[in-house]
């Protein structure tokens, strides 16, 4: 399939992968290691405490 603005040819597969059945679905997903999480004060002035937090530990390994 080709995209029609981009031009970028795409394959998709006809099957689906299944990793292990016996694996209870919870929907969790991928759980952080560090847990950073958004509040009201960093909504209301648009800041983003994910990439600050990441840039914190970033800063403390130099």
């Amino acid at each position: 399939m080709t995209l029609p603005n981009t031009k970028i040819k795409v394959r998709l597969p006809l099957f689906r992968i299944v990793n292990n059945r016996n694996y209870q679905k919870n929907g969790a997903g991928v759980l952080p290691d560090i847990e950073v999480k958004p509040t009201v004060e960093s909504i209301r002035r648009n800041r983003d405490p994910k990439m600050e937090k990441a840039m914190e530990l970033i800063n403390a390994k130099k």
